[in-house]
């Protein structure tokens, strides 16, 4: 049986779930960018031409598949109750960033690998957060 919290502690604990979510989002994708060693970059100079390799461009959208998992993960790990709807909420909430965040790409420099960024990012919310949804409605 779950012990109930208190009402002030389930405000803060309401008050973090953005918190969270935005500084997990970013801690993860760091922890996975130093892990697949990417910190020097995407792309690379061979004789003044910009090339990058399959691998690079896979593992950078791994780091944003994992920002967007985590951005769900961490702010329903937080919220003290309503996980499910909450997860909708934040995965609702980072795809609008997400698709702002591509307009703005389209509109300022155009990146095909940015595109594929906000995809991978947005995809991997929905995913979080279909998951989290279906595993709170069997209770």
């Amino acid at each position: 049986m779950k012990k109930e919290l208190s009402r002030p502690m389930k405000m803060l604990r309401w008050v973090l779930v953005p918190i969270s979510s935005v500084v997990c989002s970013i801690i993860g994708y760091a922890l996975v960018v130093i892990y697949c060693n990417l910190q020097n970059g995407l792309f690379e100079s061979y004789n003044g031409t910009k090339v990058t390799s399959i691998t690079n461009i896979l593992l950078y959208l791994g780091c944003n598949y994992f920002s967007g998992l985590f951005f769900v993960k961490a702010g329903t790990f937080t919220a003290p109750e309503y996980k499910g709807v909450t997860a909708v909420v934040l995965a609702t909430v980072y795809v609008a960033l997400c698709i702002f965040s591509f307009i703005y790409t389209i509109i300022t420099d155009f990146s095909f690998l940015e595109a594929l960024s906000m995809i991978a990012s947005g995809t991997a919310s929905i995913i979080t957060a279909k998951s989290i949804y279906k595993e709170q409605k069997d209770f």
